[in-house]
């Protein structure tokens, strides 16, 4: 019999499937800095969905067994990958800004981002916890084809916090220079000219010379008379003007 800790929380993580015994329906696993464990499923047939040498990311709970001395985890939520742990497989990278509206539900993280709804995941528990309600996120992460409500699931590379909530910046870029991670905006109205730096996370995928309006989202470092300083977590062409 299985026992069960109630306030044991859910660990998440991925594995290699090393081993299955077909006749005992047990599947053995590795992950990394674990030692080699056995997969418990709600649904005894859930482990035939599986196969050796295959790479899943799981959401379980560990609990106590004396299954030939393995430790066993309790699976809630499973989903398979193509590549090895830890691989980014060559997948396209994707980055958003995000705020969470649902913190850590069975390996999954609800959020908005640009007023789309957003599924995102961690590959452990720990990463899962730093992830609040109405914090805001810049993430960088790959689609698996795993979906959760029919939204595709945003399994996170990487992250960096901003205070909440963004701010959203509109600026129409004629008079401003740019490389890929940072533009400089000249206001030559204004009296002393004033300039705006915008600090980037990913590539500026514009150009500034044509006088295009970008729509930027982050937050204000500062705001000193003449030179001012916005870090965009997220940007997108908007029609011109700018509102």
């Amino acid at each position: 019999e299985i026992e069960c800790p109630c306030d044991q929380e859910t660990d998440c993580f991925c594995v290699e499937i090393t081993k299955i015994d077909y006749f005992k329906n047990i599947v053995y696993a590795k992950a990394k800095n674990k030692p080699e464990f056995i997969l418990h499923f709600e649904n005894k047939k859930e482990h035939k969905m599986m196969h050796e040498h295959e790479y899943w990311n799981i959401c379980g709970y560990w609990v106590k067994d004396n299954i030939d001395f393995y430790d066993s985890l309790k699976v809630t939520s499973m989903y398979q990958v193509e590549c090895p742990c830890g691989s980014p497989c060559g997948r396209k990278k994707y980055s958003l800004a995000v705020e969470i509206t649902e913190e850590n539900k069975m390996g999954f993280i609800h959020a908005v981002s640009d007023n789309k709804k957003i599924i995102i995941s961690a590959l452990s528990t720990e990463d899962s916890k730093k992830y609040k309600k109405g914090t805001c996120w810049y993430v960088v992460g790959t689609y698996k084809g795993t979906e959760v409500d029919g939204i595709k699931v945003l399994e996170i590379e990487s992250s960096v916090k901003f205070k909440a909530p963004f701010e959203k910046v509109c600026f129409e870029l004629k008079n401003a220079s740019c490389d890929q991670k940072k533009i400089m905006i000249v206001d030559f109205d204004l009296s002393p000219i004033s300039v705006t730096e915008i600090e980037l996370l990913t590539e500026f995928t514009g150009e500034c010379w044509r006088g295009e309006c970008w729509e930027f989202t982050g937050n204000w470092i500062s705001q000193d008379d003449g030179y001012k300083k916005f870090k965009a977590a997220g940007f997108k062409k908007v029609n011109c003007p700018c509102d």
